[in-house]
C-alpha cells in the first residue's frame, strides 16, 4: 500500500506541475485543470463505489473496520514521508545538475522579480 501511494503521488504532482502547460495561457490552463478535476473526481467516485463500498461492508460484517482503519493511516502517513524524501533527493539531484549547466545561461530555478511581476500581470489578466 505504501508503494501505491507515493506512486499515486508522485504521478499526480507531476501532472500538476507540467512545464509545458505552464506556459500556456491562464484561460486554457484553467479550463484543462478543470477537465482534468472532473475526470478525477468521475474516477475516484467510481472506484469509491465499486469498490470500497462491498469492502466496508465486509469489514464491518467481520469487525475488522477500525484494525483496517489504522492500518491505512498509517501507511498514508509513511507514505507521505516516503514521498518527501523521494522528493527532495530529485530535486536535489535536479538542482546540482542546473548548477553545473548555468554557466550556458539562466538557471531555471531562478526567478527574478521581474519574472515574478510578469507572472502576476499575467495572472490578473
Amino acid at each position: 500500500i505504501i508503494l501505491a501511494n507515493i506512486m499515486y503521488m508522485i504521478i499526480f504532482f507531476q501532472l500538476f506541475q507540467c512545464g509545458p502547460v505552464q506556459k500556456w495561457k491562464y484561460t486554457q490552463r484553467h479550463l484543462v485543470e478543470l477537465l482534468g478535476k472532473a475526470c478525477a473526481t468521475i474516477l475516484i467516485v467510481s472506484f469509491f463505489w465499486f469498490t470500497m463500498v462491498p469492502c466496508a461492508t465486509y469489514l464491518y460484517a467481520n469487525g475488522t473496520g477500525p484494525h483496517v482503519l489504522l492500518r491505512v493511516i498509517w501507511t498514508k502517513l509513511w507514505s507521505w514521508v516516503g514521498v518527501f524524501f523521494i522528493k527532495l533527493a530529485l530535486f536535489h539531484v535536479l538542482y546540482i545538475r542546473e548548477a553545473a549547466d548555468a554557466e550556458q545561461g539562466p538557471s531555471r530555478f531562478h526567478i527574478s522579480a521581474e519574472d515574478y511581476n510578469d507572472f502576476l500581470e499575467q495572472v490578473e489578466r
